[in-house]
């Protein structure tokens, strides 16, 4: 066995395609877009401007049967000093095949100067390609989330590494009711003239985005005090846009406070059940067939995607308000099967 920095197109297709043998029996696995894992990778990567990539193959008598990825980025060591990442991990179900590619990844990280290292993570934000799935692998996967098959985690922990945090997705029903206490909140504000729920028309983003970067900015920068930079408009715009093809007017919606933008609560129709048709691949032809795929409400799960309240309003229950208006279209409506 022996590893082969990933360096042209032929090794790239090899790195994309791997998952194809790992899950070839597995009827739940949804392979990622390849655009999407590219993207990673690729110069427009604005996180190449604090850090650096690299990526390996794992070759044994000529067949591509592991690989992984690791990254340093100033941004993240100096939140948590001298620590770097691994990620992108897939491999046959052999420690001695995971032990070369962590040992590879992890070698790399120490000739850069870093101390330790955290994965599996991806070289950009936490909301694609994140964490090590140790349970329900009979669930499929949200977009962007990762996927793995249940000898990972061994494969992981017997090479040394540790559960650092654990993150919980819970998945009810659509037909669910709220739960009394959101409910309770939700009817103290109905009792109050001043405030209302309003769902986003995709024919007025503009206002909507600018409400959104409001309550975003008030909310984010109590949290994360004097590092916080704060969202731009450019940035608020590029949001929307980027989820206007997906876009439910019944999932996103404002609470307003005598005309004033207070909380906001933005949910995306689940997208993999459509992807998992494309095996990766998003062609032109691919992207009409989504469309008309997404026009005709053919995917039955929704998520929560983003939440906010403005600072002078955070524990007070207006998130019940959010939550009831948003229940009334997803349970009444009988829209969506299953809630996450």
């Amino acid at each position: 066995m022996k590893t082969v920095l990933v360096e042209n197109s032929k090794h790239i297709r090899a790195f994309l395609d791997l998952p194809n043998t790992i899950y070839k029996d597995n009827t739940t696995y949804i392979k990622p877009l390849d655009k999407d894992i590219e993207a990673v990778f690729g110069p427009k990567n604005k996180m190449l401007k604090h850090g650096e990539v690299v990526r390996w193959l794992l070759i044994d008598d000529n067949t591509c049967i592991g690989r992984i990825a690791a990254f340093t980025n100033e941004k993240y060591s100096s939140q948590f000093e001298g620590i770097g990442g691994i990620g992108f991990f897939e491999c046959i179900n052999n420690q001695e095949a995971a032990n070369i590619l962590f040992t590879k990844a992890t070698t790399w990280l120490n000739d850069k100067g870093l101390k330790g290292c955290d994965g599996p993570i991806n070289f950009g934000e936490k909301d694609k390609f994140w964490g090590l799935l140790t349970s329900n692998f009979e669930l499929g996967p949200c977009y962007g989330q990762n996927y793995n098959a249940e000898y990972y985690p061994t494969l992981w922990e017997k090479f040394g590494f540790k559960e650092y945090y654990k993150q919980l997705i819970f998945l009810r029903s659509g037909k669910d009711k709220l739960q009394s206490k959101y409910q309770e909140r939700a009817d103290h504000y109905a009792q109050d003239p001043d405030f209302k729920v309003e769902f986003i028309k995709k024919n007025n983003l503009k206002k909507y985005q600018e409400d959104f970067r409001s309550i975003y900015n008030q909310a984010w920068g109590k949290r994360d005090g004097k590092g916080f930079k704060g969202m731009s408009s450019a940035q608020a715009a590029s949001i929307m846009k980027s989820l206007k093809p997906i876009m439910d007017e019944n999932l996103i919606c404002f609470g307003y406070k005598a005309g004033k933008a207070i909380a906001f609560f933005i949910g995306l129709p689940e997208v993999n059940s459509i992807f998992k048709k494309f095996k990766g691949k998003f062609a032109w032809y691919h992207k009409l067939w989504f469309m008309l795929l997404i026009k005709t409400g053919y995917c039955k799960t929704c998520f929560g995607l983003a939440f906010g309240v403005s600072t002078d309003y955070q524990g007070l229950g207006v998130e019940g308000a959010l939550f009831s208006a948003i229940e009334q279209k997803v349970v009444r409506q009988g829209m969506y099967e299953n809630v996450i």
